[in-house]
């Protein structure tokens, strides 16, 4: 069972014996469980294999017969050890069990087996959206809330969809790098703290893959709950960001190598001391083997989605995919060059009749988004971080082109709004550069009115590289490309802003040093409202922010009008 000898699930139960130390350690016995159970419900559901399924039910038949005889403070303190109790998405597999299962009796079974996978503490925190997060296993905790979801969907029970929307708020953002990951040591750290100890004393292992995984199959399954397009801002930025870059970028069936953590330091690489975070599928790897072989299925299973009266597709989304909707007559095709383009054209190759079309617009998408069928511009409302949709009858040969122009901007650190991560669209661009402390950089001197970093940033001869300040910035997803080598690179650059400042235009009026109770600078707050339509829409906001400064008594009435002679003098540079 499990791959491990039965003893090992003794030596967890009640009473435990050391179970992460000495002869009588024990190491995750319930997660490799559940794996084997997922890949025999994937096998049936796949294949239709019956004989995986049987297997399924009699190892579901064992697990209801090993924890029921436990109460449920046995059952919390078997799944609160470090890392012993850890059982991934038991809770998961057993609730769909009990939906494949048919005497009523082994459903109850079951599902009250799923139950038992609850780990109370957490769960009854979750609920009362009590941050509790702090010190634990990350893995250990996010894997849960995927079975809650199937626990609620079997029962109706809103506590467990409460849960998992809960847990996943407390995690995104409060706990989440610029690369979508979470995590220290496979540890959540306090809520809201992100880069503080990012030194070269501190512990370098971040980002667990393994994390990185489940979040984007809790937020997969949240979605069709809730369908708030912030789970998909959330979902492309992990997967395009650390999905993408955890396997190693060389074409090769015999080095497919995959992170177990992603170092976030500033000037390292993917080596850790001695230790190279790769690892090879079926070597000497972690736990991120396995989940590292999912996970690079993950770029196709959500780009489309369609909702349950089949009368609306989703598309989420922007990879090159054939999407064939065979229930409904549909053959469609994604064209696109992203995220090197902020571009993608859909063709209907077959057509079966009306639908609405639903189209992602990203959060990021804040220079524009257009939609054109068959060339002709549709009139409506992108909102960045929405839907928009095209709804008509469709027939073969049909286009719906798509642009949202591509656009620099940084993500700031939560604990530290001047540590922030330089963004081109949905990707993390680094700076390449072995130093092990923070790169400074400047860009609001020479910001326009689109709020475009761009002016600072220029392109090279190879695709997605750029410099800035001396530096090159590339894409994070490029992941050490040849054998025995590691870029070193900066997720993380420290702005350094002295004064405000427009275009040439100085005020003399201190920037950095004055910040809001967010931790944010006068030019931060400006800017933060960009792109601006005219001179006299950034006047505008100028005059808003200086107000609300003077009046919090950061800036007296003569800084003020410094400002604002600074800002209206400005305008050829701003609009050049």
């Amino acid at each position: 069972m499990a791959a491990f000898p039965e003893g090992q699930f003794s030596r967890l139960e009640p009473p435990t014996l050391q179970p992460n130390s000495g002869p009588n350690a024990v190491w995750a016995v319930w997660y490799t469980c559940h794996k084997i159970m997922r890949g025999l419900l994937n096998a049936y559901h796949l294949t239709g294999n019956e004989e995986a399924l049987d297997i399924a039910f009699r190892m579901g038949d064992w697990v209801y017969q090993r924890l029921s005889r436990y109460s449920q403070d046995e059952l919390d303190r078997m799944w609160n050890i470090y890392s012993a109790g850890e059982a991934g998405s038991m809770n998961e597999v057993m609730a769909e069990l009990s939906a494949l299962a048919h005497p009523a009796k082994k459903r109850t079974r079951y599902l009250a087996a799923a139950k038992m996978f609850t780990f109370t503490t957490l769960f009854d925190a979750a609920i009362a959206e009590r941050d509790e997060l702090n010190g634990r296993h990350a893995n250990q905790y996010m894997a849960p809330n995927i079975g809650y979801l199937r626990i609620f969907e079997r029962t109706g029970d809103r506590d467990f969809h409460t849960a998992a929307k809960h847990f996943w708020s407390m995690v995104v953002p409060h706990r989440t790098f610029s690369n979508g990951g979470a995590g220290r040591s496979e540890h959540f750290g306090p809520r809201g703290v992100i880069t503080s100890g990012f030194t070269s004393a501190s512990d370098p292992r971040h980002a667990e893959t393994c994390c990185a995984y489940n979040m984007l199959r809790l937020t997969r399954n949240l979605f069709f709950h809730d369908p708030d397009p912030a789970y998909l801002d959330f979902y492309e930025k992990a997967l395009h960001n650390q999905i993408l870059s955890s396997r190693r970028d060389v074409d090769s069936v015999t080095s497919t190598e995959v992170t177990y953590h992603q170092n976030m330091w500033p000037g390292r690489s993917r080596r850790i001391g001695n230790t190279i975070e790769y690892s090879r599928y079926g070597g000497n790897g972690s736990c991120c083997n396995g989940t590292g072989l999912e996970s690079h299925t993950k770029y196709q299973e959500t780009i489309y989605f369609h909702s349950a009266d089949e009368s609306t597709l989703y598309v989420n989304l922007f990879i090159a995919s054939t999407l064939t909707w065979r229930d409904r007559g549909f053959v469609i095709t994604q064209q696109t060059q992203y995220p090197t383009e902020g571009a993608s054209r859909l063709r209907f190759e077959q057509a079966g009749g009306r639908l609405k079309v639903r189209l992602r617009v990203p959060s990021w998408a804040t220079q524009g988004y257009t939609v054109r069928v068959n060339g002709h511009r549709q009139l409506m409302a992108a909102k960045p971080g929405s839907f928009v949709t095209v709804d008509r009858r469709w027939s073969r040969g049909d286009t719906i082109d798509i642009d949202m122009p591509m656009s620099f901007r940084v993500e700031q650190a939560l604990d530290n709004k001047a540590i922030q991560s330089i963004m081109y669209g949905p990707t993390l661009m680094v700076v390449r550069d072995a130093t092990p402390s923070y790169r400074d950089v400047s860009f609001y001197r020479d910001l326009k009115l689109d709020g475009d970093l761009a002016s600072s940033i220029k392109p090279t001869e190879v695709a997605m590289h750029y410099t800035t300040h001396g530096y090159t910035l590339a894409p994070y997803y490029i992941a050490d490309p040849v054998p025995g080598e590691f870029n070193a690179y900066h997720p993380y650059v420290r702005r350094v802003e002295p004064e405000v400042v427009f275009g040439s235009f100085g005020s003399g009026v201190p920037n950095d040093e004055v910040r809001d109770e967010n931790g944010e600078t006068f030019l931060d707050r400006v800017w933060a409202q960009a792109p601006f339509a005219s001179h006299w829409q950034f006047l505008h906001r100028v005059q808003q922010v200086s107000a609300q400064w003077v009046t919090a008594g950061r800036h007296t009435e003569e800084q003020r009008q410094a400002i604002l002679d600074a800002a209206a003098q400005a305008r050829r540079d701003l609009e050049g």
